[in-house]
């Protein structure tokens, strides 16, 4: 019995000495996930932990009999919040599988080949060769066709845009066509072969790098005939007109892209955050409502006034009339003050 009781004091430090420890363990996971939350998660990164980007694609660019080795990468940076899909019964991850569809077993990157469908359940295998040898010109070569202005193509062809940096740190060539594009401001107009499909792009300056902008091509942009509400004549007035180019000569100024940030990112992982400290990680919302569509204002010239106003321009001098409005009114005054004399005779 001695024994035993000597024995509990001891059991109970260590148990306090556990509890400790275990507090001690929460903060540091707390103050984990915390740093983790700080920092939103993103996917499909092409930066190693020390900065350096992994270039997709490697080839030449060729103009004339000009060569230059370079590798393409990607320009943009992963941001936004990376959420997971969740089973809501019991919050487990989904998770997607690529699998065999006759065996239901699952198959790995290495094995898996590209295949074209030419009839029902029958493939044929196209290999990197094939992809290749279909124009062998394109094989590894962003090919400058010719150079034009950049003004000529319309943003909405643009696509996506890569760096292109050169394999050898003193490419002349690379500096000399670089120089080129900004003596001349030409952008060059060139093909290429990326994975399974050709591209357009253009190729052109970007600060001290040579960027190539893929483009869409002209049959893959729906025309705006394609919308259904365009095509009804709408009548505005002259007034309206000239309020709506008074309020964007307002707010008017110059791009500062450095200015708009992804605000919402913020506020989302503020939110996150917020749940994950209150302890309110596992409430699962019903589904809100669908948003009521608004209807249009047809008299758009209060807001027009209202949005001037807030803009500080109340005080700026009027707009004046239309000239047809102000010439009308000058006649039927004249013809108002005859029939008011006539009536009073």
């Amino acid at each position: 019995m001695a024994s035993t009781t000597r024995r509990k004091p001891s059991t109970t430090k260590n148990g306090a000495a556990k509890n400790g420890a275990a507090k001690n363990g929460a903060a540091k996971n707390s103050r984990a996930k915390s740093s983790r939350l700080s920092r939103p998660k993103s996917k499909g990164s092409e930066e190693s932990e020390g900065g350096k980007t992994h270039d997709i694609w490697r080839g030449i660019i060729s103009f004339g009999l000009v060569e230059i080795p370079i590798a393409l990468v990607s320009t943009e940076k992963p941001g936004g919040v990376s959420l997971s899909l969740l089973d809501k019964r019991d919050l487990s991850p989904v998770g997607y599988r690529r699998y065999n569809k006759s065996t239901e077993e699952d198959v790995a990157w290495a094995e898996v080949v590209h295949g074209y469908e030419y009839e029902k359940g029958q493939f044929v295998v196209v290999s990197k060769k094939d992809v290749a040898q279909a124009d062998p010109e394109l094989a590894n070569t962003i090919a400058i066709d010719r150079f034009v202005e950049f003004s000529e193509v319309s943003p909405i062809q643009f696509d996506r845009t890569y760096y292109l940096e050169p394999l050898n740190a003193r490419s002349k060539g690379y500096t000399l066509l670089r120089a080129a594009l900004v003596a001349t401001k030409k952008v060059g107009v060139a093909r290429m072969l990326l994975r399974t499909r050709e591209y357009v792009g253009l190729v052109a300056v970007h600060d001290s790098a040579l960027v190539m902008h893929l483009l869409r091509f002209d049959a893959e942009i729906r025309k705006p005939s394609a919308l259904e509400n365009l095509g009804t004549p709408v009548k505005i007035t002259e007034a309206e007109s000239q309020m709506a180019e008074k309020l964007i000569d307002d707010m008017s100024g110059p791009w500062k892209p450095d200015e708009y940030r992804d605000e919402y990112t913020r506020s989302l992982m503020a939110l996150i955050e917020r749940k994950v400290k209150s302890g309110d990680v596992h409430e699962v919302e019903r589904d809100a409502p669908e948003p009521k569509h608004h209807r249009e204002v047809v008299d758009l010239m209060p807001l027009l006034k209202r949005s001037l106003e807030k803009r500080g321009s109340a005080a700026s001098p009027p707009l004046r009339a239309p000239a047809r409005r102000a010439h009308a009114t000058a006649t039927r005054r004249p013809a108002a003050r005859r029939a008011a004399r006539t009536r009073r005779s």
